[in-house]
């Protein structure tokens, strides 16, 4: 919580006191995250269900497996070295959209009782990704990158005689390059991300985390519910639609079981964010 209130995550509003006109009260909770290699932490939750659905994705882009070959293939082509690394707090980095506040409880210390409203993008609230994406890619376009056509999550910067490139998977990057420290010392130096556990990509960006990334995403968008306003545009009248729209709306239903059956076979090749 210290960390917490460090980084700017809570605007302090006082006891007894509600931020304003349409800000929404959600609750927020600890939960316990045990990672494969046994490293854990606490890390707190806000229940982002509380508040409405997006109309629009708001998840965080999440290169596809194709794309990621293509890189570690360009850079053994080229003679560069490939570096991975994951940026730390990635959320606390990014400023919400949404107007939202607690109740601070007895593990808040002394703000116990306090209206506190989330100022960061905090994990659980329906845009997190989308604004830690936004924050990111801004950071990128003013390091000298642009996205590739063939896939948005993977950024092309020319530098003398060769391509860097900067796979992106939400917060873990995959960097192919001829200094691919000078590339980390811009992200911490220039846009001060705190970068963990920057090295060679063999032993960090190993295809088991990779995977388990890509099916906790899919996961997530299969969990999502379907807001009143989805529903509404699905029962538009046969007049309002333009030829064709019903068969793609068909399609939209049914991606989701797609995504997670080609996840359970292994066959994710193809699948992109």
């Amino acid at each position: 919580m210290g960390q917490l209130h460090e980084c700017g995550a809570f605007h302090d509003k006082g006891i007894g006191t509600t931020p304003g006109e349409g800000f929404k009260k959600i609750r927020v909770h600890l939960a316990s995250e045990v990672k494969h290699d046994s490293c854990h932490a606490a890390k707190l939750r806000t229940n982002g269900n509380l508040t409405k659905a997006p109309m629009d994705s708001a998840c965080s882009g999440v290169v596809s497996l194709k794309s990621l070959r293509t890189v570690m293939f360009l850079a053994e082509l080229n003679g560069l070295e490939s570096w991975a690394t994951d940026i730390g707090n990635a959320r606390l980095e990014a400023e919400t959209l949404e107007k939202v506040f607690v109740v601070a409880g007895p593990e808040s210390g002394e703000l116990e009782g306090h209206a506190l409203l989330i100022f960061k993008a905090l994990r659980g609230l329906r845009t997190s990704g989308l604004r830690w994406s936004e924050k990111f890619l801004l950071c990128l376009k003013d390091a000298g990158f642009v996205p590739s056509l063939a896939d948005p999550c993977t950024w092309m910067g020319q530098v003398d005689d060769h391509w860097e490139r900067v796979a992106v998977c939400a917060d873990d990057l995959a960097i192919a390059s001829k200094d691919p420290a000078g590339v980390v010392r811009a992200l911490t130096d220039d846009c001060k991300f705190k970068l963990k556990g920057a090295g060679p990509s063999s032993s960090i960006w190993d295809p088991a985390s990779f995977m388990r990334k890509k099916v906790s995403h899919a996961l997530h968008l299969a969990s999502t519910p379907t807001s009143s306003s989805h529903r509404m545009n699905a029962r538009l009248d046969r007049s309002q639609r333009q030829p064709g729209s019903q068969n793609r709306w068909r399609k939209g239903v049914t991606l989701r079981p797609m995504i997670l059956h080609s996840l359970r076979k292994g066959e994710c090749s193809s699948i992109s964010q």
